[in-house]
């Protein structure tokens, strides 16, 4: 719940500072990951796993991530820029605005309307199809990616290769 409320304090503003959605992802979906893969540890020996902790922040932040980009593409369970309707500004689109400092004024202009206009979005939607952001956001998401497998290693020979395919399957759902 204290994800949910640090983003609700957010709402319609733009986070100054990158490190904003670390600490949400530690609060939100990487706290439920990191509460299912320590239950078993710490009934069965009163202590926790640092290594299926890291894992769960780390895979917590690719799954937020690719549920981002899923926000911006709009999928079969989502439709496009609902993050934005509702005010809140994810992860990919704060990568949008730093690659194109120019579209945070009209976002923020954006936000002082109850509903955000059409053409904003389909402005946004031409700079997504822009090379310097599709640079920067396969260079995240392979960052991400990355450091899921590297916390995977910690956890081998028992968990590592399972892990490494439920990182390859959520990066997969993109495409």
């Amino acid at each position: 719940t204290q994800g949910e409320v640090l983003q609700y304090e957010h709402r319609y503003k733009i986070p100054e500072d990158p490190n904003y959605f670390d600490k949400l992802n530690r609060l939100k979906t990487s706290s439920l990951l990191k509460w299912a893969s320590q239950v078993g540890a710490v009934l069965a020996n009163d202590r926790e796993d640092s290594a299926c902790s890291e894992f769960a922040n780390r895979y917590g932040a690719l799954f937020q991530f690719t549920d981002d980009v899923l926000d911006l593409r709009g999928s079969s369970t989502k439709e496009a820029w609902q993050d934005i309707r509702e005010g809140k500004v994810n992860e990919v689109l704060f990568l949008l605005l730093s690659s194109y400092p120019r579209l945070k004024k009209v976002l923020l202009e954006a936000f002082l309307t109850p509903d955000i206009r059409t053409e904003f979005l389909e402005e946004l939607k031409y700079y997504t199809k822009q090379k310097m952001f599709t640079e920067n956001l396969e260079y995240t998401l392979e960052r991400k990616q990355n450091e899921c497998k590297e916390a995977t290693r910690a956890l081998e020979p028992y968990l590592g290769k399972t892990l490494d395919k439920l990182v390859c399957l959520t990066v997969q759902r993109l495409f």
